[in-house]
């Protein structure tokens, strides 16, 4: 309708429609490479190949709406920002929790600005559905904390982080069973990735049909991998457990763990995600710990960023212990308290 309209700045506000059919808002806006904010999408259900390609190329856009729709065709919302280069922050959330073929395929490919991944809740998958979907985001760092899908599809996260550079801490994945190419360079090119959880059990090879095939090719070099206690697979490399990483296995009792990262060097703390504590420092202050908190990973000297994990004792205690930390350029001691179990 409109693409290819490198002049158009301005869009309607609203797209009013509920129902969103196969094909329509397609190509919408295209190439308009000048398009600041983009319109509200009021549609909850889309047909197939519905907002495809819609904003691809739209490389000053910065303003997007929340997606409502939790009904999707195969191949909607696929390209649908792809190549926008301003795009810092996407929707916020993603609610659809049934997914469809290639449904959210290289969405936010070639967004180089974007910061933060929308909440993806989906429990059921669909082949291709994830695929692609940041590939390329240099600037991406915050991530879901976890995705939730226990059953997982062919090819469903196939290159889904490929080039995140900025990403240190993938998002738990607890699925115990793989499928052919599901994690196929799902991290590769993450250079600053150093912590994966992973719970699968299935059998994995380094073949290049392998559902693990350089998953972790070229992440930072020495890490903590957490697999499943119940996991026999030992193959280490780029498609199991990088060649450098610390391998830590989950336990019944569970282990406590805490997590520093430096994000804006701002010295305000923050708790910032479920399952672990996450906390903004200034630089890199000395951290102090009672005589039971052990190192487990650490790296510094990131630029900007550090990140460092800690565990209680052995890493099976059953009780919550305090965690207190002193920033040097602030005589204030921070301390929490039932640090959450991972």
């Amino acid at each position: 309708m409109f693409s290819d309209c490198s002049s158009l700045v301005t869009a309607p506000s609203v797209l009013p429609a509920l129902s969103v059919y196969d094909s329509s808002y397609s190509f919408m806006f295209q190439n308009c490479s000048n398009l600041i904010t983009a319109p509200e999408i009021s549609g909850t259900s889309f047909g197939e190949y519905a907002c495809r390609s819609m904003f691809e190329n739209c490389y000053s856009l910065i303003n997007v709406s929340d997606i409502k729709a939790t009904s999707l065709g195969e191949n909607s919302c696929e390209r649908m920002f792809y190549n926008c280069a301003s795009l810092i922050d996407g929707p916020n959330e993603l609610p659809a929790m049934t997914l469809s073929s290639k449904c959210y395929q290289s969405m936010f490919e070639g967004c180089i600005a974007l910061t933060s991944t929308p909440a993806l809740p989906a429990t059921s998958l669909a082949e291709y559905c994830y695929c692609r979907m940041f590939f390329g985001c240099t600037s991406l760092f915050y991530v879901p904390d976890e995705l939730p899908a226990t059953t997982l599809a062919t090819y469903c996260y196939q290159y889904m982080f490929y080039g995140c550079t900025s990403i240190i801490t993938a998002p738990e994945l607890p699925a115990i069973t793989l499928v052919s190419y599901c994690y196929q360079h799902m991290f590769n090119g993450c250079s600053n990735l150093c912590y994966v959880k992973a719970l699968f059990t299935s059998s994995i090879n380094s073949a290049s049909y392998g559902n693990t095939y350089k998953w972790l090719n070229s992440v930072h070099a020495t890490g903590t991998f957490v697999k499943n206690s119940a996991a026999t697979w030992t193959l280490t490399g780029v498609s199991g457990v990088p060649t450098g990483w610390t391998i830590h296995t989950t336990s019944s009792t569970g282990a406590n763990y805490i997590k520093i990262s430096n994000v804006s060097g701002d010295g305000t703390v923050q708790v910032l995600g479920s399952g672990y504590d996450t906390s903004d420092l200034t630089n890199n202050p000395p951290i102090v710990f009672g005589p039971d908190w052990n190192e487990v990973y650490g790296v510094w000297g990131l630029p900007t960023r550090f990140n460092k994990t800690y565990t209680y004792g052995a890493g099976v205690a059953t009780s919550y212990q305090d965690y207190t930390f002193n920033d040097s350029t602030n005589p204030t001691s921070y301390t929490y308290n039932d640090v959450n179990s991972r």
